[in-house]
């Protein structure tokens, strides 16, 4: 409890999904104040838990995370690395998905027990 997962401003090279535990949610914003110094605030922005995903946008679009994510308890936490998302998003882009063990399934029409 209490460790940094993941800190704002910080660029990911994986996903990281909660497996365990409760994760708190912050924000950091910078305050401009009367003598025109600045200051940091720390709020505040919610707890995350079993089955929530960090980090899906800023990993895959490369660019640095706008939270920071901190234990909030003893947590378990699965890394997905980026570079496998990366190489089967393309795949599944040059229509390649078949062959890589992903299927496309219409909407409306249910997953197949196992692929």
């Amino acid at each position: 409890a209490g460790e940094m997962i993941a800190e704002q401003g910080e660029e990911l090279e994986c996903l990281v999904l909660v497996k365990k535990g409760k994760v708190t949610v912050r924000c950091k914003d910078v305050i401009r104040g009367i003598a025109e110094e600045e200051e940091e605030e720390e709020r505040l922005m919610g707890e995350i838990g079993p089955g929530h995903l960090i980090g899906e946008g800023p990993c895959l679009a490369r660019r640095a995370l706008a939270l920071s994510f901190v234990a909030k308890t003893d947590c378990e936490l699965l890394k997905i690395h980026q570079r496998p998302l990366l190489e089967q998003t393309a795949a599944m882009q040059a229509g390649r998905s078949e062959s890589s063990g992903v299927r496309r399934v219409r909407s409306g029409s249910s997953l197949p027990r196992a692929l």
